[in-house]
């Protein structure tokens, strides 16, 4: 399960790595859709993400572009989470999340 930012996209830009491919996946404003390859939208579709974009540096091979989107999506944290994280108050966390342009 992945938690969602308005239950469309996720909270915060995160990296994923699996031998030498590497994988970005940020956040897209609401209506953008999924700008990502067919592989990685195969499996953004099956935890409900609608608005991601995507970069993927290294071997793009489908096999080692799945692992690294799930150990992207592994290292993704809400904004609880990152509160706790950080030490600071959900709040603060919150509005940092909110002011940006997604």
């Amino acid at each position: 399960y992945i938690d969602r930012f308005d239950d469309r996209t996720l909270y915060h830009e995160v990296r994923g790595k699996w031998n030498s491919c590497t994988l970005f996946l940020r956040p897209a404003p609401k209506g953008k859709g999924l700008t990502v390859s067919d592989t990685v939208a195969c499996v953004l579709d099956c935890f409900g993400i609608d608005d991601v974009v995507s970069k993927t540096h290294g071997q793009r091979n489908p096999f080692t572009v799945i692992k690294a989107t799930f150990d992207a999506l592994s290292k993704h944290e809400t904004a609880e989470e990152m509160a706790l994280k950080t030490g600071h108050s959900l709040v603060e966390v919150s509005n940092l999340v909110r002011t940006r342009n997604i």
